[in-house]
């Protein structure tokens, strides 16, 4: 994935017409065609893919969430992957973080650090990568 010129005439940013986003999907016939999402530190987009077989009903989806200033992998576990309702390290597939998950055919919908998809059965979580609280202590200098 990654952020590009189009159309662009010279190389100063006013030469460029359009900038955007370029991302290639990792699936055959996979298509984005909802908005990109921005919840907390991710930008999450949705793609939709028919089946490969052209007799076979239905469609499925992914949702994947990416880092909106480079777009790459986040810096943070996106997805709580083993259902144990915390985002660690024991959420990686194969040694890899996941930045992607299956979902029904459709535009997802992203409220609670939960995904609402219609056509699944299991709850699905999801981090927005913000931490609050007290974040690191500064000594006051004496008056």
């Amino acid at each position: 994935m990654l952020w590009y010129k189009t159309s662009a005439t010279g190389k100063r940013d006013s030469d460029v017409e359009k900038w955007g986003w370029m991302v290639d999907l990792p699936r055959n016939g996979e298509k984005m065609v909802y908005d990109m999402t921005l919840y907390g530190r991710g930008l999450f987009l949705t793609s939709v893919r028919t089946s490969e077989d052209p007799c076979a009903a239905g469609m499925s989806g992914t949702i994947y969430g990416i880092d909106p200033n480079g777009g790459g992998r986040t810096d943070y576990v996106v997805f709580d992957m083993n259902g144990d309702g915390v985002f660690t390290a024991a959420d990686a597939i194969g040694g890899g973080q996941v930045n992607g998950t299956e979902t029904g055919a459709g535009r997802q919908t992203i409220r609670g650090e939960r995904i609402f998809d219609p056509t699944a059965n299991a709850e699905k979580r999801v981090n927005h990568g913000l931490q609050f609280g007290r974040q690191s202590w500064r000594k006051q200098p004496p008056n």
